[in-house]
Formats: structure tokens, C-alpha cells, sequence
């Protein structure tokens, strides 16, 4: 057995400047502005800034959620709210930073990305300063496009579902995977109606949500 424990400050130092994405991963249809929800505590907002990096594949959108953070230290409070991200960008994908206009709508905040960004996979950065431990950055992954899908499995089987949210008709010949770590599961290709179905990977069967340690992820890839 491996003990783990975290520990807190010894003394209340009041309270520590707080941003946080709602959904690390973010998806929206083209030609429109994406919009994403936040939380905050104790900053000034508008006068953070925010900058979005475009990826140049899916493959590096991936790879750069697995690289941002520790993911064996995932069940600690401390480090999942106050820990840095990880993963750094190269400076010349950047292609905006802006400082935002939070929208307030009831009790939910808002921000816009005030431009609209072509198809294809992004990230979205953010960084403050926290008095006790530097700069820290905050991290989305953003994903345009004009395709939607659901997904459901149990225990046994699973069925995924893609469709073109544009011109309203079901996809054909998506091929689709389950990725953990380093494994790569080909899941098959859609049908005619968009459809999947299939038989759910041994890893999964085995898991609980207790002991989930590294992300995983279903990926559906489309050569047209």
C-alpha cells in the first residue's frame, strides 16, 4: 500500500485568489463566438488575461490534457484548486489574448472569445498571481465543430451516435476509439444512421470511479 495525505497551511493567511474553468473540455459549433463558464474568487477578472493557442492536432490535444497536471494526485482538494497547469504552449500558436467582459446571467458568469475561430482544437489560458506560490495558469481545452455525438455504455456495451449539426443528417464512416494512457481501442465505424455499437473495452469493465487514475477518452475521426 502507498499512504498518501495532504496537508493544509498551518495558519489562515486569508482568502487565496481562485479562477477555474466549469468543463475542461469545450466544444461549439462554427461561426460563432464560443462562450464558456467560470468560477472565481477574490480577482479582478476583466483585468486577467486570457489567451487562446491554436493545436495543430488532435493528437496534440490530447497529449497536452494528459501533460497538465499530476494525475496520481487528482483526489486531493489543495491540488486540485489551487495547483498550476502544467502543460506550456508554444508561443507562436498563440493567435489572440484579450481581457474579458464577464457576462452575469442569474448566478452563472460568462466570457466570450471576441472573435470567431475556425474549425479545429485550441486552448485557452489564463494566469493570476497567487501571493504564495507565483503565477499560476488555468487551462480549457476548445474544440470547433460542426459535428455532435452522444455516447452511452454499461458494463457490457456501448453506443455512440454522430451527427452533422449543420446540415442535419446522420455521419458514415466515423471511426472511433477509446484512448487510456497509451492504449489505443479501434471501437469501429459509424453506420449509416451515425451509429456505433460496441463492445465495451476490458479496461473500462475492470475500473471503478474510485480507481481512475489517468484521463480517458472517446475520439472520433473524420478523413473528409
Amino acid at each position: 500500500y502507498v499512504f498518501q495525505f495532504e496537508t493544509g497551511l498551518e495558519s489562515y493567511t486569508g482568502r487565496r485568489p481562485y479562477f477555474d474553468f466549469r468543463d475542461d473540455f469545450l466544444e461549439f459549433i462554427p461561426n460563432h463566438k464560443p462562450a464558456f463558464e467560470f468560477y472565481s474568487d477574490n480577482l479582478d477578472v476583466k483585468n486577467l488575461e486570457f489567451s487562446v493557442y491554436k493545436l495543430p492536432s488532435a493528437e496534440e490535444f490530447l497529449s497536452s490534457y494528459q501533460k497538465s497536471r499530476k494525475w496520481s494526485l487528482g483526489w486531493g482538494y489543495y491540488y486540485r484548486r489551487y495547483t498550476s497547469s502544467l502543460y506550456q504552449p508554444k508561443p507562436e500558436t498563440k493567435i489572440i489574448s484579450f481581457n474579458p467582459a464577464p457576462i452575469k446571467v442569474g448566478y452563472e458568469q460568462f466570457i466570450e472569445v471576441p472573435q470567431i475561430l475556425e474549425n479545429g482544437y485550441y486552448l485557452i489560458d489564463v494566469k493570476f498571481k497567487d501571493a504564495l506560490y507565483g503565477e499560476k495558469h488555468r487551462q480549457a481545452w476548445l474544440q470547433i465543430t460542426p459535428l455532435a455525438n452522444y455516447f452511452s455504455i454499461t458494463n457490457s456495451q456501448g453506443l455512440l451516435w454522430v451527427n452533422d449539426f449543420e446540415k442535419k443528417t446522420a455521419v458514415e464512416g466515423i471511426e472511433a476509439f477509446y484512448i487510456e494512457g497509451a492504449d489505443k481501442i479501434n471501437l469501429g465505424k459509424t453506420d449509416e444512421e451515425g451509429l456505433i455499437r460496441f463492445a465495451a473495452p476490458e479496461k473500462l469493465k475492470s475500473q471503478s470511479s474510485n480507481n481512475i487514475i489517468e484521463p480517458q477518452f472517446f475520439q472520433a475521426e473524420h478523413n473528409q
